[in-house]
């Protein structure tokens, strides 16, 4: 699987029904190995819809959530590069 490149800061997952159950596209698939396999998780939120992930390559933050939340499982993932001032005003620790 690819690791995050410098001009991405959007995946947006969708789900597919394969006739048997739901499943992740290919960005779904691509979102779950990087969050499995490369990027540091930091910190969930309060609500635990949103967690804060960090890219080892260049020190961006990664935002996790599951924005159609009334779907099971709360839906397909979405994750989008935000910025350091915008995590430390969410997720309310020091970051490094």
């Amino acid at each position: 699987m690819n690791k995050l490149q410098a001009h991405e800061v959007k995946l947006q997952a969708t789900l597919k029904h394969n006739g048997i159950e739901m499943q992740n596209d290919a960005i779904g698939e691509r979102i779950q190995f990087l969050i499995s396999n490369y990027l540091i998780e930091i910190a969930t939120d309060s609500s635990g819809w949103f967690k804060l992930f960090r890219d080892p390559a260049n020190n961006r933050y990664w935002e996790l959530s599951y924005p159609e939340s009334g779907l099971q499982g709360g839906g397909a993932a979405l994750l989008v590069c935000i910025s350091e001032h915008d995590a430390k005003a969410k997720y309310s620790f020091p970051l490094n």
